[in-house]
């Protein structure tokens, strides 16, 4: 995908420094997304690596630099770096926190964590299962919403809790895909 601010070049080049087999086209839909996320009022969270919380951050103008030092393990892996960077970029405000904080904010049990097992990628691909769920459950109340508009019918009467869920809910419409698919 190209990139508007570098004429002529995609956004592996700000990403990465330089072309990526994976390329960048996800990146523009992620970009998409958070700004789907932002008109619905939802709020934006960076999850972490366990126990390491705002680390590993890195400014934009700096990505281009690092090269595989992006996959150092320090706070986030490397494409979420460059999600994080762009988000700072642009202003906007996130709220952080690490696996360990997402699984006991979304309510996952205990015996759900023991199940994901002992490596950091068995707890990611339990926790992209928890956000995937998550996604699946937002978008069927926002459907339900769009429904309930499209017959004119307030929310506010029948779904009180619903801008709750949606807060609880961060963006996992952005971060579903993003830990879903591994990055």
């Amino acid at each position: 995908a190209e990139n508007d601010e570098t004429p002529g070049q995609c956004y592996c080049h700000s990403l990465y420094g330089g072309g990526k087999d994976w390329g960048c086209a996800w990146f523009q839909a992620w970009m998409g997304n958070i700004e789907e996320a932002r008109r619905l009022g939802l709020q934006l969270v960076v999850i972490f690596l366990p126990q390491q919380r705002k680390l590993g951050v890195v400014k934009w103008h700096l990505l281009n630099r690092e090269g595989n030092n992006l996959w150092n393990k320090v706070g986030l892996g490397g494409s979420q770096k460059g999600e994080v960077a762009w988000l700072q970029k642009q202003g906007y405000t996130f709220m952080s926190m690490d696996v360990e904080q997402c699984i006991t904010c979304f309510g996952a049990s205990d015996e759900t964590v023991e199940k994901t097992g002992k490596t950091a990628r068995q707890k990611r691909r339990a926790v992209a299962g928890v956000a995937k769920d998550v996604h699946n459950a937002i978008e069927d109340v926002q459907a339900l919403l769009d429904g309930l508009n499209d017959m004119e019918i307030g929310a506010e009467s029948l779904f009180a809790p619903a801008d709750d869920l949606r807060n609880c809910s961060c963006t996992f419409r952005a971060a579903a895909l993003t830990l879903s698919q591994g990055r």
